[in-house]
């Protein structure tokens, strides 16, 4: 949780007060919390809540003072949350990944392509296209800036970028339970995805479940290939992830399916 230490100021001892806390995630959802003073009116808070989004955070501290003596006043204590930031060199072909969950399909506020003076730069300079697989006759690119069905900002999904200009992506959104495993749709044929978690996972460890069953990897050729293609933007030349491999943050692969799972 955050830390916040600061002291409420009076011109007399009013002794130890309650102080309401909300705090504020960067989707705008609050959570309501309280922190009680010391006589002298210092405190020491802590939040209880977790920090699972990136982005700009408040705590906001709010005293009703004490009637014909002091007046009600509020203190805000912004900061900010930081997850994987992935760079981008301009003019040169990447695959990507989104490393959180995206609490907007928002690609604008999701991807937050900063340039090197920390501005925000528009994201249609990333020239984002995804690969739906499921679309007629059998799987199409779709282009943020040339197709109104992009399908948004999505977790697990794989995009190409193209970016027009260098810039730095400092994703919004939800940080995914690093302890806790998560789901990925894949349709049958070829399907671009990405690892949520904030560090480079083993593709050996994924798990396939078909018709409720669960496999491992290894065990599940017949549904999921047990290879990964990512790209490497320095070469330009696609790179074979075997089961002994990594899925790195930040990064998009291609995989196969033979069966929806």
């Amino acid at each position: 949780g955050h830390l916040v230490l600061s002291t409420l100021h009076t011109n007399t001892a009013v002794g130890a007060q309650t102080i309401p806390v909300q705090l504020v995630r960067p989707d705008g959802s609050g959570v309501n919390e309280s922190v009680v003073t010391a006589s002298d009116g210092t405190f020491t808070y802590t939040s209880s809540t977790v920090l699972d989004q990136t982005g700009d955070w408040k705590a906001k501290f709010s005293w009703n003072g004490v009637s014909g003596t002091y007046d009600a006043t509020l203190l805000e204590a912004p900061f900010t949350v930081t997850g994987v930031s992935v760079s981008l060199t301009g003019g040169v072909l990447d695959l990507v990944a989104l490393p959180i969950v995206p609490v907007t399909p928002d690609a604008s506020t999701t991807f937050n392509p900063l340039r090197a003076d920390g501005t925000a730069a528009p994201v249609s300079v990333l020239d984002l296209i995804t690969w739906a697989p499921t679309m007629p006759p059998s799987g199409k690119y779709v282009s943020l800036n040339r197709d109104s069905n992009f399908p948004g900002a999505k977790g697990g999904a794989g995009y190409w970028t193209y970016p027009s200009e260098s810039v730095k992506l400092s994703p919004k959104g939800k940080l995914w339970n690093q302890t806790q495993a998560y789901s990925i749709s894949v349709a049958a044929g070829w399907n671009l995805i990405g690892s949520v978690f904030t560090s480079d996972i083993s593709w050996g460890a994924v798990q396939v479940r078909y018709q409720g069953n669960v496999m491992s990897l290894s065990a599940a050729g017949s549904v999921l290939r047990p290879y990964a293609w990512g790209y490497d933007p320095t070469s330009g030349s696609y790179k074979l992830i075997q089961t002994n491999g990594v899925l790195k943050t930040g990064r998009g692969y291609w995989v196969r399916a033979l069966e929806p799972c």
